[in-house]
């Protein structure tokens, strides 16, 4: 089996820091990942006004809306990361969460847009993505089977350029009991003859993007932090450096491991066998 491609959802984890979100990038490419991944919103045209007017205390205000502004980076920021990214040798990409968001990104060239879980019925979004015919990648989480398939069927009468479909459930961190590893296997089975298929991961546990990786998945994607005990939404629901190191070295021993499935011994086990008087 060939190594997946592996993805480091920065997402939220950065807290709205430049600083960090630098810092996280170059752990991405120090232990071996492919890419790094943001992020990006007009938090006014991404959730009901009623969500963001909701008290929450943050080091930005008090109520969703603040928090919601406060992480997000400004397109000047973006440059900074894109320049560091090129600098350090890893590329990266992002999840728009509405059109504006994705025009700025178009920008970068991106080697990937992603459709968030939450925005895969979005279809003013997927219209406005498929135009772009960048590389797309989409997230299953909180889906019905009919909404996926309706998803893929827009982005198919809209020409869009789909690249990945990426397993997932929305919740963080995710349960033991609430994997539903076996998606993948359906979904290949679905839709492997149309885009690859991968697995975006919410548990701590590392063991299932291994398990992916098996199942036959071709990307992982994972939330990563610089320390789980930071505040902010997904730092608890995320992996460390030291988990990411791992991650990656297990998915490199497995490379090349699967062979083509034919049964014939190797040369190695018939030498071995001669010695054998009943062979």
């Amino acid at each position: 089996m060939a190594r997946p491609l592996v993805v480091g959802e920065v997402g939220l984890n950065a807290n709205g820091d430049l600083d960090r979100a630098l810092r996280m990038c170059a752990i991405a490419r120090s232990v071996g990942l492919d890419y790094v991944k943001f992020q990006t919103r007009v938090p006014e045209k991404s959730y009901k006004p009623e969500y963001l007017a909701r008290e929450r205390k943050s080091r930005w205000g008090s109520c969703v809306l603040d928090e919601k502004r406060g992480l997000e980076f400004s397109l000047e920021e973006y440059r900074c990361i894109d320049l560091f990214c090129t600098r350090q040798g890893i590329k990266w990409f992002s999840s728009p969460r509405d059109v504006e968001s994705l025009e700025m990104l178009r920008s970068f060239q991106p080697p990937f847009v992603k459709i968030a879980s939450g925005c895969l019925v979005n279809f003013e979004l997927l219209e406005a993505c498929c135009k772009t015919r960048i590389p797309l990648i989409i997230s299953t989480g909180m889906a019905y089977a009919s909404e996926i398939d309706s998803a893929i069927r827009f982005i198919h009468e809209h020409e869009g350029n789909l690249a990945y479909i990426l397993h997932a459930v929305s919740l963080y961190p995710q349960p033991q009991d609430q994997m539903h590893m076996a998606r993948i296997g359906t979904l290949r089975k679905l839709y492997g003859h149309i885009a690859k298929i991968g697995f975006s991961n919410h548990s701590v546990r590392i063991i299932h993007c291994i398990q992916a990786a098996i199942l036959g998945a071709e990307m992982i994607e994972f939330h990563f932090t610089e320390d789980r005990d930071l505040p902010g939404p997904d730092h608890k629901s995320s992996i460390g450096p030291v988990g990411m190191k791992r991650i990656v070295d297990h998915l490199n021993s497995l490379d090349g491991s699967s062979g083509d499935g034919s049964i014939v011994p190797t040369e190695e086990e018939l030498s071995k066998g001669a010695n054998y008087p009943w062979r």
